[in-house]
């Protein structure tokens, strides 16, 4: 991941501008009502579960979330103030509050029945880290994962790539298409139930939620 932004997710400042940002911009606002919307649809086909992690689980927005949908909820990120910040705002209640890299996490195989990880995979600039963050979230799940890509055929990715031949200042975007996602759940035992974008991805930001089963089909 870039070095610049993981600074900044480790500073007191970054955490606390990115805590704020879901407060103050129209935006993140918008895409926080929608999040929570579809992680209600995804809960609702995957039940009710045991225990879960969400890595990276930032300040910890989506806890109260998690709370209702598991027994034990444990929270994990790579910056130590974000999961000070999560403790803090959610009065410390999570099962557990553990500072981890999303390529090699810190947990035996099945860990957890459930693991959430969104808006982390678009970060790694390699495929084979892409590839790899989702094959430990496989890893760790005994049951269901929910995790997030960056659409290879949104629009975004699409503008994105054309400007960067052309010369353009921005990067491409890192993404993965939905077929390599589903070939890698199944190879782990998983099966993508569903796939849905965030917003439309003829229009909207590009990130694809997937629901992931073990041994459904």
């Amino acid at each position: 991941m870039n070095r610049r932004l993981l600074e900044n997710y480790n500073s007191e400042a970054g955490a606390r501008s990115y805590r704020a940002a879901y407060s103050r911009k129209l935006h993140r606002k918008v895409s926080d009502r929608l999040e929570r919307r579809l992680f209600d649809s995804l809960f609702r086909r995957a039940g009710r579960m045991e225990d879960l992690v969400d890595v990276p689980c930032g300040a910890g927005r989506l806890y109260s979330l998690f709370e209702s949908k598991a027994a034990r909820v444990a929270e994990a990120d790579w910056s130590f103030p974000m999961l000070r910040l999560s403790r803090e705002d959610n009065r410390g209640r999570a099962w557990g509050y553990i500072r981890c890299n999303g390529l090699a996490l810190p947990f035996r195989d099945g860990a957890f029945e459930g693991l959430v990880s969104v808006r982390l995979n678009h970060h790694f600039e390699k495929k084979e880290e892409r590839l790899r963050h989702l094959e430990e979230t496989f890893r760790v799940a005994r049951r269901v994962v929910i995790a997030t890509w960056f659409s290879h055929h949104s629009f975004r990715a699409w503008s994105r790539r054309v400007r960067a031949r052309l010369g353009g200042r921005k990067r491409e975007k890192y993404t993965l298409r939905t077929s390599e996602v589903r070939s890698l759940a199944e190879k782990h035992g998983f099966h993508l139930v569903r796939a849905v974008p965030l917003t439309p991805l003829a229009l909207g930001s590009g990130h694809v939620f997937g629901l992931f089963l073990r041994g459904e089909s």
